[in-house]
């Protein structure tokens, strides 16, 4: 995904949240909120557990205060998938 192509999302009225490492993406410049988070260890490659680790918990809290519109949106997509399956 490009920063043009997001930009142009975020016009339309998209909500851009970015999820990105302490160097900033450069799509930073056209997201309504930045997650920006530590990623280097000890190691020779970065980790993404904290991004995934905040991702999962962000999923678990808004999925506990929106619930009937998460079961909604899940049973949806799940009758999506069955649909797909069966071809």
């Amino acid at each position: 995904m490009t920063k043009d192509v997001l930009a142009a999302d975020a016009k339309r009225g998209a909500k851009i949240i970015l999820f990105t490492d302490e160097w900033l993406s450069p799509l930073s410049a056209v997201a309504e909120h930045v997650f920006a988070l530590r990623i280097a260890v000890n190691s020779n490659w970065d980790s993404f557990a904290p991004i995934s680790a905040l991702l999962e918990a962000m999923i678990a809290r808004l999925s506990a205060l929106r619930w009937p519109e998460v079961k909604a949106r899940m049973e949806e997509l799940e009758a999506v998938r069955r649909k797909l399956d069966a071809r």
